[in-house]
């Protein structure tokens, strides 16, 4: 008695009553069946609704700290969301239907664009992981996956010096499920237009163009799409990218990482206007092409430096696709 006293001095809260925590079986059993009878009324729902969304919500807040996404974000994007969280459970308790357009401040501010779509998409992908496409994956590879958010988040601050998030057209991918990150390499379950099923590898910022890692990844890939996907375990391997330029040979020594990547390849297909090197060579971002000037590109590296002579003659390194046909380390 005296430490219950002793608690509900220093905490204002009062115990629950003792009908409530010693009650007969008789008893428990019909406040078992008031509670569930209750939670089945209508005038219930918007109040479950709301419950389950705030879980949602926690999960997935807890899940982006845990990936290493910067706090700021998760706050800022938690924020926006507890907002419509409010509106819905407003609209639904009043029977109006409740229309999820952005708030006009979100509207107006493409980074607060970005930061709801961010908890957006990670609470979808949340919700895969633990009832729909990514279930079943092995925690490694989902974890590894969703990575991709902190290191677009990174890339974003690496351009515009500040933390954003612009690549949500992008991470639909990975939150369906539908893009995974095995060792060094991404893989895209993908279908043509023409309807012909490719599995499109895509080569992550913080890759390191080692061969035998490269060859490891595909080894596991295969393996993986045997396992979870067998209908693609044995689709083409193609990739698009500047990686595969040709002009890029005129550049670079035949001993060069980016010659042996290519070599891996049978190219089918050219743009030699693409100038999507810009970001990853050089860290200039789509929303920053129409301002950038060549002669202010960096030249810290060997790389930089030989794409810089191509963009100071006005010429793009441009890009290639073509379908994986041999190992990269042969």
């Amino acid at each position: 008695k005296d430490l219950e006293d002793i608690i509900e001095k220093s905490t204002g809260l009062a115990g629950a009553s003792e009908e409530f925590w010693k009650m007969d079986a008789e008893a428990a059993h019909e406040d078992r069946e008031a509670r569930r009878k209750m939670s089945y009324e209508s005038e219930a729902t918007p109040h479950i609704m709301k419950e389950i969304r705030h879980v949602r919500l926690d999960k997935t807040e807890a899940f982006m700290l845990s990936l290493e996404i910067p706090k700021n974000l998760v706050i800022q994007g938690g924020n926006i969301v507890l907002k419509e969280i409010d509106a819905m459970f407003e609209a639904e308790a009043a029977g109006a239907p409740y229309e999820t357009a952005p708030a006009e401040d979100i509207e107006k501010d493409s980074r607060l664009k970005g930061v709801s779509e961010l908890i957006h998409q990670l609470c979808d992908a949340v919700e895969n992981r633990e009832n729909g496409a990514w279930r079943d994956i092995p925690e490694k590879i989902w974890i590894d996956t969703m990575k991709c958010y902190p290191r677009f988040i990174k890339e974003h601050r690496r351009s515009y010096g500040t933390d954003g998030f612009d690549r949500y057209f992008w991470t639909t991918r990975q939150r369906d499920a539908k893009l995974f990150r095995i060792g060094a390499l991404e893989y895209e379950m993908a279908v043509k237009e023409d309807g012909q099923k490719v599995i499109d590898l895509h080569i992550p910022s913080d890759v390191v163009l080692d061969p035998e890692a490269l060859d490891l990844s595909v080894s596991e890939a295969r393996a993986f799409f045997r396992t979870y996907f067998p209908e693609w375990a044995d689709v083409p391997m193609e990739c698009g990218s500047w990686l595969l330029s040709p002009r890029l040979k005129e550049l670079l020594p035949e001993t060069s990482r980016i010659l042996m990547f290519q070599r891996a390849f049978d190219i089918y297909e050219t743009d030699l206007e693409d100038a999507s090197a810009l970001e990853w060579v050089f860290y200039v971002a789509g929303g920053q092409r129409l301002t950038f000037r060549p002669e202010d590109l960096p030249e810290n590296t060997s790389l930089q430096k030989k794409l810089k002579t191509l963009y100071l003659e006005g010429v793009n390194p441009g890009e290639a696709r073509g379908t994986l046909k041999r190992p990269f380390n042969s």
